[in-house]
């Protein structure tokens, strides 16, 4: 699911704009073979893991000036670290528990300058 909000007003002589984005993605109920406890013996000598329901928000404010924007942002505002994939496997065809896993980038803040051109 994602949801997203913007907001646009005057401030000053210029158009500006707050944004807001929130996207969510729930556990998934169909395991995977990989996945499935159930499986025990078969896939990876029992090492098994279920990836968690995952949330992200960004938030986004900015300015025009003619054709240019400048926009300020923050990604990932509440510094999640929620696994949202995984291996197991090794290159030498080893298997251990949660041997590589992967998450959001952390929360990052930063400017754009962009331009608008008709």
């Amino acid at each position: 699911m994602a949801l997203g909000a913007e907001y646009a007003f005057k401030l000053g002589q210029r158009d500006a704009f707050v944004r807001a984005d929130w996207e969510y993605q729930s556990r998934n109920n169909w395991l995977a073979a990989v996945q499935d406890p159930h499986n025990n013996g078969t896939y990876f000598l029992g090492y098994s893991y279920t990836l968690p329901s995952t949330s992200f928000t960004s938030v986004r404010g900015g300015v025009n000036f003619g054709g240019w924007q400048l926009a300020a942002f923050c990604d990932n505002l509440f510094d999640s670290h929620t696994v949202n994939n995984y291996a197991l496997g090794q290159t030498d065809g080893s298997y251990t528990p949660q041997q590589n896993a992967w998450t959001f980038r952390p929360r990052t803040v930063g400017l754009t300058f962009t331009w608008h051109g008709h």
